[in-house]
């Protein structure tokens, strides 16, 4: 049977939010979505679990554990919605004291004896004079990266001693990975088994260090618990880089995730910087890169799988959505291209859209890469309408015949009664195939180039030709005015202007057709 989901309110100050969560549901993703729909701060957010059965006791959330704590809470007590504040550090008055004792807690583990060597330190590093006039001084990137404060403070706790239970082992690991960060030591696993964990510092067999920790499932229970936690260094082997090693690709994909949903064209290259200056990570450029890929694969899905299974998806639409047309070409088994066009867009170009299209290609960024052609019309609340697109390797002549084929196909070769308009206007770039394959499929359609397309074309055209820059944006600024003017008076006046320039110019402008750019010239009904 499936777990229900619990309603979550949300609340911060005056403003509150409705959100779904169940045991699957991460500490990121509930904090990323509070702070998107209540306008905070998603770094210093912290959100606190008001329960009323005990006495109005209140509860940090600060990791996924204590969310998952208290959704099985709520499940025995037979709750379906939960009351959950969310403020700013320092902000709630009835939480200064929870803040503060983790505030205190960060700094004694900062304070561990590792001997003479260790970097860890909470005052203010020291800073280098430079050669500014002000006579300010500026921090080197290395004291930059030894400061910690933007760790997060449940990266600290992550792991508090003998008798913590964890539901699993992979659950421990990520525990243990966040606490080495924060507290920027390196470890080895004696024992890594799904029961049995055993861990000790890196460098206990060199420098005889102590620290060391050991989990095992209690009597009766099938979680891990910590049975022994040494929590003190004599190593002295502290340093800014100490902790990486481990920073997993699953572990650069859970950081990554919250950051996609806002941002998801980020680089890896820029990823990398924020790690670093965020939390004084180094990472390698190829764990960020396969960290990228899995957090994508995580919110969006695998892109291999979603491509294997447009063979269902194909028949699906026709079964829920008929006179929907779609077709997947293949060869050999192999995805080519895909045409999908609904019911619901034919017939709102039908039956309330102008006779306009406009076609376009632009570039796919997945890991496939590819072209995105498409083709919008114009409804009557001055708004673009989707009505067919098609997804292919490239924009060439072939890809694009195949494409004005099917579009072809959809408006003429319907049973319905009604027919489409016999003048379409086509309005596109006229480059890379689209005009021939307009001329095959379309021979009675007025096509007419897009005129922001064609004045970047124009100026292009002058800068292969020698024309300075400034010329050119002259000459394209007059070509653009004349192509929008009403009247032939008006447009030779413009063209006139153009050609005193420099003859070249207007012959290139005149090689493109007036009455495929200019309204003076359009052949059709307005």
């Amino acid at each position: 049977m499936a777990e229900k989901d619990i309603i979550c309110i949300v609340s911060s100050q005056y403003k509150a939010v409705f959100l779904k969560i169940n045991s699957s549901t991460t500490i990121l993703d509930l904090k990323f979505d509070a702070a998107e729909m209540l306008d905070l701060p998603y770094e210093s957010l912290i959100l606190a679990y008001e329960d009323q059965t005990v006495g109005s006791l209140k509860f940090l959330i600060e990791n996924d554990g204590d969310l998952t704590s208290m959704v099985e809470h709520c499940h025995n007590l037979g709750l379906k919605e939960v009351h959950v504040q969310a403020f700013k550090e320092g902000d709630d008055s009835s939480n200064k004291q929870e803040n503060e004792q983790v505030r205190q807690d960060i700094l004694k583990s900062k304070s561990v004896d590792c001997g003479p060597s260790a970097l860890l330190t909470t005052s203010v590093p020291d800073k280098n004079p430079n050669d500014n006039p002000s006579g300010d001084d500026v921090m080197t990137i290395d004291d930059m990266i030894s400061r910690s404060e933007r760790i997060p403070a449940w990266w600290h706790t992550a792991l508090t001693g003998e008798g913590q239970r964890f539901e699993s082992a992979k659950e421990l690991r990520l525990a243990l990975l966040y606490y080495s960060m924060a507290k920027k030591f390196e470890y080895e696993f004696g024992k890594n088994e799904p029961k049995r964990i055993r861990v000790f510092c890196w460098f206990k067999a060199a420098k005889n260090c102590p620290w060391m920790l050991f989990a095992s499932p209690p009597k009766n229970d099938n979680r891990l618990e910590i049975k022994k936690f040494v929590d003190n260094h004599s190593c002295g082997q502290h340093d800014n880089n100490a902790g990486q090693s481990r920073a997993s690709r699953r572990f650069i994909a859970t950081q990554l995730q919250p950051t996609l949903k806002v941002r998801p064209d980020i680089r890896p290259i820029d990823v990398q910087k924020e790690f670093l200056s965020s939390y004084g990570i180094r990472v390698d450029y190829s764990k960020i890169w396969w960290g990228k890929e899995r957090a994508q694969e995580k919110l969006y899905g695998d892109a291999h799988e979603s491509y294997d299974q447009l063979r269902w998806y194909v028949e699906e639409v026709k079964k829920t959505n008929p006179g929907s047309y779609i077709h997947v070409e293949q060869n050999e088994g192999r995805f080519t291209r895909l045409f999908i066009c609904y019911a619901a867009c034919i017939n709102g170009f039908l039956y309330g859209c102008r006779p306009l299209l406009f076609l376009d290609g632009t570039f796919l960024k997945d890991r496939f890469k590819g072209i995105l052609l498409s083709a919008v019309a114009y409804d009557g609340n001055q708004g673009i309408f989707p009505l067919a697109y098609c997804i292919c390797d490239q924009e060439n002549n072939v890809n694009w015949k195949w494409f004005l084929q099917g579009l072809w196909s959809i408006l003429y070769e319907r049973p319905d009664p009604y027919n489409p308009p016999h003048k379409l206007v086509i309005i596109s770039d006229a480059d890379k195939g689209i005009r021939e394959a307009v001329r095959e499929f379309f021979p009675d359609s007025i096509h007419s180039r897009c005129v922001l397309h064609l004045v970047e074309n124009f100026r292009t055209k002058l800068k292969d030709l020698g024309f300075k820059s400034k010329d050119t944006q002259i000459l394209g600024n007059l070509l653009q005015s004349a192509c929008y003017k009403y009247t032939r008076a008006e447009w030779n006046d413009y063209i006139d202007d153009i050609r005193l320039v420099d003859e070249r110019s207007y012959n290139i402008v005149m090689n493109y057709a007036p009455e495929n750019l200019a309204n003076a010239f359009f052949p059709g009904v307005r």
